[in-house]
């Protein structure tokens, strides 16, 4: 499911935003 998420979203400035929102849900 994180996999598709940030490979729907592989734009780089948004890559990074959606990874911090993933850490810190995964958190």
């Amino acid at each position: 499911m994180i996999y598709m998420f940030i490979l729907s979203n592989s734009k780089n400035d948004h890559l990074i935003l959606h990874n911090y929102v993933v850490i810190v849900y995964l958190s």
